[in-house]
């Protein structure tokens, strides 16, 4: 029984020296391989599907007039409906010209005073256009 105990400690101390010179090894002549950039998925385009003026328009009170309002305020609110298909960030609804330039008039959106910087995504749709 002396002699099984100095074999079993020469064993896994041999093992334990081979596991531990495999860890560090490493061809110098091979360049070090590149890792691996996975880019990252497209985001689905979007778009407007459709836009319309709400049966609920100039009938209901649901919000203040003012930016940041989120309570009726005695006044009569305009309301659309909207389908948008795909991300978005908020919803600009605005009057424009003949050229589509921004004209006075309506202007909405679907923002709280200080979130502007938080629209990144932006798309335009003319509501003349038949497909909307």
């Amino acid at each position: 029984m002396k002699t099984a105990a100095p074999l079993l400690q020469i064993g896994i101390l041999s093992l334990a020296v081979a596991a531990s010179s495999l860890v560090g090894c490493s061809d110098p002549s091979r360049p070090a391989a590149a890792p691996i950039v996975v880019p990252p998925k497209p985001e689905p385009p979007t778009r407007i599907a459709a836009f319309s003026v709400s049966n609920e328009n100039l009938n209901v009170d649901k919000v203040g007039v003012r930016d940041g309002f989120t309570k009726p305020d005695g006044n009569r609110d305009l309301a659309f409906r909207a389908t948008i298909e795909g991300p978005f960030d908020a919803l600009f609804i605005l009057s424009v010209d003949k050229k589509g330039e921004p004209a006075y008039g309506l202007r909405a959106d679907t923002l709280v005073s200080g979130e502007v910087g938080r629209a990144r995504r932006t798309t335009a749709i003319n509501c003349d256009a038949p497909s909307v």
